[in-house]
């Protein structure tokens, strides 16, 4: 098996925007081929560290989302527990459940074929690259809300 560099479906800015999307929302509401996929949809975790971003205050609390059904149900197939994540843990388990359920290309492997897969049902589509995220980011807007918090 080949040996894969750590990057990821999130890029920094681009988790960054899908991060913007929720904090709006709230400002205005009150090495192996699966670790392969794992890393791929998870790089926030190893580029993506809350100081690094200028906007927010390390004292600032993650926003937590709640996921639609279908979604919940997907996350939890991939070992999630609970009803609320960060995007984070989203992506996280998006990941997962990719690798678990072999939907990458075997050739390609920055394929994913969803389409017989409750995946794409979620998001509309038979197959996406994980080099163009845009299908995730959409998905994730329709499916998620944001969590209330209780201080």
């Amino acid at each position: 098996m080949r040996a894969f560099a750590r990057f990821s479906l999130c890029t920094k800015m681009q988790f960054d925007l899908l991060q913007t999307y929720f904090d709006v929302r709230s400002s205005h509401h009150a090495s192996n081929t699966d670790s392969y996929y794992t890393t791929k949809m998870t790089s926030t975790s190893t580029q993506f560290q809350p100081s690094e971003n200028a906007c927010r205050s390390s004292l600032e609390p993650v926003k937590q989302v709640r996921p639609k059904l279908q979604l919940l149900k997907v996350l939890h197939a991939a070992g999630a527990k609970g009803e609320t994540f960060t995007l984070k843990e989203c992506m996280i388990y998006l990941g997962e459940y990719i690798a678990q359920k072999q939907l990458y290309d075997k050739e390609q492997q920055h394929l994913v074929h969803c389409g017989k897969d409750q995946l794409g049902k979620l998001l509309g589509c038979q197959s996406f690259s994980v080099k163009e995220p845009s299908l995730v980011y959409d998905m994730l807007r329709r499916n998620v809300t944001l969590a209330t918090t209780t201080a």
